[in-house]
């Protein structure tokens, strides 16, 4: 976490990821995840016209992801999958969309700052999104039981699905904005 930045309500320390999995490794699993993702989905491909790191520079793909997720989030949430038992329940998809609304304190914090005229474009987006946000408390309570990570559904998919399952409980380094190098 920066210095000088609280705790979020979200976030939880090495230890307490362990403590909540009862498995050492999702904290491992989560820092190679973070590596991973930075080393390679923070930069534009190689054969690009672009170079460096994907930024908030790109207002358009950004407004419009957060266009679409709304929609999918509403949809996703009316579906009643989240309500579905643990053996129809994809978890390493419904992980990913925790991680997701993890972001969204970040991208309020940074998006002012970044690109004030994009943050006043996508304000009314980001405030129903943040609405919304509470679905990610239930997402990781659901697969913190240890019940439903006993079932062929977690087990077909199961080092993904740790991957996932630290990353959300512990989201701050796959999370952490890293200045554009132009």
């Amino acid at each position: 976490m920066p210095p000088g930045r609280g705790r979020s309500r979200f976030h939880r320390g090495p230890e307490e990821t362990t403590r909540a999995t009862g498995d050492p490794r999702h904290q491992e699993l989560a820092l190679r995840l973070v590596e991973q993702v930075h080393a390679t989905l923070g930069r534009h491909r190689p054969d690009d016209a672009c170079s460096g790191w994907l930024s908030v520079d790109d207002d358009g793909l950004i407004a419009g992801l957060l266009a679409a997720a709304l929609v999918g989030l509403r949809r996703y949430q009316q579906g009643g999958e989240l309500d579905a038992s643990a053996h129809l329940r994809l978890a390493f998809r419904e992980l990913g969309l925790a991680i997701g609304l993890a972001a969204l304190p970040v991208l309020d914090e940074a998006l002012p700052r970044a690109a004030p005229r994009l943050a006043g474009e996508t304000e009314a987006v980001r405030a129903q999104l943040t609405r919304l946000a509470p679905i990610r408390a239930d997402i990781e309570a659901f697969w913190l039981e240890s019940a439903h990570r006993r079932g062929p559904s977690w087990r077909e998919h199961e080092d993904i699905n740790d991957v996932m399952l630290a990353t959300t409980l512990l989201p701050d380094g796959f999370l952490a904005l890293r200045p554009v190098r132009r």
